[in-house]
């Protein structure tokens, strides 16, 4: 027979057992607030009071699938908060988190921050003012505005891309025809309430397909031939023709910006010959003047129909 224990004792197991079942629900909870059919009811959006207006925000808060991100009952929670004297439009995104009161011994929530974002909706001449004050913020996550000047706006990313960005610090999202810039907000909040969801699903999936990682200087030819590809009506068999005449993205601008460099290398895109298959299926086409044209407008100032000769 088991020796009977003191009153002590059965206090101590009845605490300890208390304790595994409490850790238990703690670690459910936890998984369930980074799931992602569950993570939005856990999410706080933060919104700078002077730069946004709630009805405006409810109106465009649909996700892809065209469910409210504001609305129902697994809502993410929308807040007005005063920026500090900030003057550009900022997002605090944080998730309620679970963790066991000591003192109470029962699962109570923090707010957590996740990711601060800001957003630029000035002139491509002052982005990069906008860039050195979120680097003085330690702000990575960053929204752009480029409805005003499109094309510009594109040059400049790319740029910052290259020459800035690298080692992808800063998380860029850009407008679109399609997505306005509270949109891209949207997008940032469930971007950031679901990466880890996200996280745990690319451990299951590791392989990478059709895409480039950037962590040195030297990646940044395979980045330049990837971007290439986003040209309408360009394919991979056009890539080393192209590459022939502009190497790089630097080399590109300089000959884009100067019309009689320009010219030349119209010429020889345009009466390049594009091999397709191999041996005696082979055939030969001209890369022909309409996609020369497309490739060099693309890093000028220029619109498409600007006609080279």
């Amino acid at each position: 027979m088991a020796p009977k224990l003191t009153a002590e004792e059965r206090e101590l197991k009845r605490r300890n057992a208390a304790r595994k079942k409490l850790e238990k629900q703690l670690e459910k909870e936890q998984k369930q607030v980074t799931m992602k059919a569950h993570c939005w009811e856990y999410g706080i959006a933060e919104y700078s009071a002077e730069h946004f207006v709630e009805s405006d925000l409810k109106n465009c808060s649909f996700d892809a699938d065209g469910v409210k991100v504001f609305n129902g009952e697994k809502a993410v929670e929308l807040r007005f908060v005063e920026s500090a004297g900030c003057r550009y439009p900022s997002l605090r995104v944080k998730r309620k988190w679970p963790e066991i009161d000591e003192n109470a011994q029962e699962i109570v929530y923090q707010e957590l921050e996740e990711e601060t974002v800001f957003c630029f909706r000035g002139r491509v001449q002052q982005f990069d003012v906008f860039v050195q004050v979120c680097r003085q913020k330690q702000v990575s996550y960053i929204i752009v505005d480029t409805t005003e000047n499109r094309i510009n706006f594109e040059k400049k990313l790319i740029s910052f891309n290259l020459n800035e960005n690298l080692d992808g610090k800063f998380k860029v999202l850009q407008t679109s025809k399609d997505r306005t810039w509270l949109g891209c907000t949207i997008s940032a909040i469930k971007a950031i309430l679901e990466a880890p969801s996200k996280r745990e699903k690319d451990k299951e999936h590791t392989e990478i397909d059709n895409k480039v990682r950037i962590t040195s200087s030297e990646d940044c030819d395979a980045l330049f031939k990837r971007f290439l590809l986003t040209i309408t009506g360009i394919q991979e068999v056009h890539i080393p023709l192209i590459i022939k005449v502009l190497p790089n993205f630097q080399t590109a601008l300089a000959i884009a910006s100067d019309d009689i460099q320009k010219t030349r290398a119209f010429e020889k895109l345009a009466n390049s010959d594009v091999e397709r298959g191999e041996g005696g299926g082979a055939t030969h086409q001209r890369f022909g003047q309409k996609l020369a044209r497309r490739v060099l407008t693309f890093f000028d100032e220029k619109p498409m129909s600007t006609v080279l000769d």
